[in-house]
């Protein structure tokens, strides 16, 4: 890890990348995915997305990806394996093995279960317990059949009311071209939501992106 220049805890990005959602890294070279902004808040102590370090993506590539989460809040023993059923969403499956039978099955398996707190655990919907580790899915941050397209969910945004405008780039950036405004209330279909940023819709075609940090879902 110290190679990469990432410690136990860090939350990275590659930005601009194909993939610029937000990871959790451990020690031994695992990162966990934050499936939407929704569970990314319910860990105020990582600072919110301002504290996300931008990582490259060969970097957040050699670590690998696990979906396995234990509830370290209430100190409970049970490992969950998830299921990503869409863009933003997943079940959480008990995964019902003795330790011994898990790290016959995966040497590594207890190095790629992250804490999770209770409001996450509580957020998740729970499917039948996993009898094997070899149960578990590859997690990845959608589930498309083979050779279909990423299915795109979209959301309504709303302008809070506290601003007199909200200022519309060409990109999730303060750096990027300001190509419109909108008004306090106003309310936007939104179809991405990265670092912070959401890419809203206007007449139903592309406008540009917004600052999440005055937009409220709805």
């Amino acid at each position: 890890m110290s190679a990469l220049s990432l410690k136990e805890g860090d939350v990275i990005s590659a930005a601009g990348s194909s993939d610029p959602d937000v990871y959790i890294v451990n020690t031994w070279g695992y990162k966990r995915l934050f499936l939407n902004p929704v569970i990314f808040e319910f860990y105020g102590h990582l600072g919110g997305f301002n504290k996300v370090k931008t990582t490259l993506a060969p970097i957040r590539d050699t670590l690998v990806t696990s979906g396995l989460f234990r509830n370290c809040e209430t100190n409970d023993e049970k490992v969950y394996g998830i299921e990503t059923t869409g863009e933003d969403t997943g079940i959480l499956h008990w995964v019902n093995t003795t330790g011994a039978q898990a790290v016959a099955d995966d040497s590594n398996f207890f190095k790629k279960v992250f804490c999770i707190n209770s409001k996450e655990f509580g957020w998740y919907k729970q499917g039948a317990p996993y009898s094997s580790v070899n149960q578990i899915p590859l997690y990845t941050r959608t589930t498309p059949a083979s050779g279909s397209p990423v299915p795109v969910v979209l959301k309504k945004v709303k302008v809070i009311s506290t601003v007199p405008w909200l200022n519309v780039r060409d990109g999730g950036s303060l750096s990027a071209k300001v190509i419109g405004q909108v008004l306090p209330n106003q309310e936007f279909d939104s179809s991405v939501f990265i670092n912070g940023w959401y890419k809203i819709k206007k007449d139903g075609k592309d406008f540009g992106w917004v600052y999440g940090e005055y937009v409220k879902k709805i």
